[in-house]
């Protein structure tokens, strides 16, 4: 490389007490990012069970997914020293105290887990941004065109934990699917398992509220205990976003009768917890409150009211080509990456899957913040409308980007105005997707 290639040009630390910096910068390389994240993603794409045969699309949606996770984890080890996340572990579970019980086991499940939150009864307001403060890496995506709402669990050693929602952000249905992910992460442990979550073949699934269970109920013989587990994470689903006494209490305030079910009346409590009615219908039901036939009678008109309210309340389902939903402190992480001058802005670009266009924009609104409104009105999306594609972690990524279109000094004003203070102050997550 010649002595003057910009692409080693950076800008330089300012010395204390000194104005702007000189107008011939330091030079500075990089590290390079890793090279191999597409065959690793790859490989560990080809790792994913699910109850039916994956299409092309879903095994690239999958392969999407693990290579941000990889990204994630670089991140973190980068400015942590390590991925770290914090692992409930339940006796009952290790022990499988209820196994042969699937409701017992799921309701014992959520109420201990809601404990370890230290949770107050009642709906759980962002299970995202729960997930994430425990390291725990909570995707969400819009459904990608074509395809169906679906959820996928991670658990490797490069990447951590991590729980995918293929739902518009967000939404009751992207929630329920977060929570059938996590329970994944608590049950499912002798061995953990990649797996890819499908809605099932019947009309009770990840569709709206999950499947519903009958007891004496027996799994396909082609699945079996996949196909339990399956089952578990949805009953776990419900029981964690809707726990039994709060929820019956909260049943009767909304005059919601098992016995002369109205339908308005169920999508009010539905939409109280966060879910969608099928939700709540199938929870009557795992509760024994209304017979899992007349359950599955319902479910069209229940259906079909969901269905509305979605209209009515801006249709989340028409969502299907908006902007991916980045964690907060994904972005935080390749922020501060770039401010504590790990990496260029090219790399960061990378490492947040946008352009080097918009990680500019990002950087610019930062600075412009406010410390005590640093937080307002900057939301994930706003980095751009990143959709799901090869993330090209190669040569120019790699290296430092051509400092000749920038402002003097960019990187140290940028600095100035944020580099002390909480890089998480940047941004907060709009309830919006």
């Amino acid at each position: 490389m010649s002595k003057d290639d910009p692409r080693e040009w950076e800008v330089a630390e300012r010395e204390p007490g000194a104005g702007r910096p000189p107008a011939r910068r330091a030079r500075t390389k990089f590290e390079p990012l890793p090279w191999d994240w597409e065959e690793r993603s790859a490989e560990l794409a080809d790792t994913f069970l699910s109850l039916d045969d994956l299409q092309v699309e879903q095994r690239d949606v999958i392969r999407h997914f693990v290579h941000l996770c990889l990204r994630f984890a670089h991140m973190e080890r980068r400015i942590q020293g390590e991925v770290i996340y914090d692992l409930s572990t339940h006796a009952s579970v290790v022990r499988r105290e209820h196994a042969d019980d699937l409701v017992h086991d799921a309701e014992a499940l959520a109420s201990a887990e809601r404990e370890n939150f230290e949770m107050p009864a009642g709906p759980i307001e962002d299970l995202a941004d729960l997930l994430d403060d425990r390291g725990i890496k909570a995707i969400q995506w819009p459904v990608p065109q074509g395809l169906t709402r679906a959820g996928a669990f991670l658990f490797d050693a490069a990447t951590g934990p991590a729980l995918l929602s293929l739902a518009p952000p967000d939404s009751p249905a992207g929630r329920f699917i977060l929570a059938h992910e996590y329970g994944h992460l608590l049950a499912d442990v002798d061995p953990y398992e990649n797996r890819f979550c499908l809605p099932s073949d019947d009309s009770a699934s990840l569709v709206g509220g999950g499947r519903l269970f009958e007891q004496g109920e027996l799994p396909p013989a082609r699945v079996g205990g996949f196909a339990v587990s399956e089952m578990r994470a949805d009953l776990f689903a419900r029981a964690f976003l809707m726990p039994a006494e709060h929820f019956l209490h909260s049943a009767r305030l909304f005059d919601v009768h098992p016995k002369a079910l109205k339908l308005s009346r169920l999508a009010d409590l539905a939409y109280y917890y966060g879910v969608e009615s099928a939700a709540a219908l199938h929870r009557l039901a795992d509760l024994g409150l209304l017979p899992v036939t007349e359950a599955r009678a319902i479910r069209a008109e229940s259906d079909a009211l969901d269905a509305k309210e979605a209209s009515q309340r801006g249709s989340e389902e028409m969502c299907l080509d908006c902007a991916i939903h980045h964690p907060v402190r994904f972005v935080n992480l390749g922020m501060a990456m770039y401010l504590k001058r790990l990496v260029s802005l090219d790399q960061m670009a990378t490492l947040l899957g946008i352009d080097r266009a918009a990680a500019k924009r990002f950087l610019a609104f930062a600075e412009s913040r406010e410390p005590d409104e640093a937080g307002e009105d900057l939301q994930a999306d706003d980095l751009g409308d990143e959709t799901l594609r090869d993330d090209d972690s190669g040569e120019d990524a790699s290296r430092v980007e051509d400092p000749g279109d920038e402002k003097e000094g960019e990187r140290d004003e940028i600095g100035d105005g944020i580099e002390d203070r909480d890089v998480s102050d940047a941004m907060e997550r709009d309830d919006t997707p």
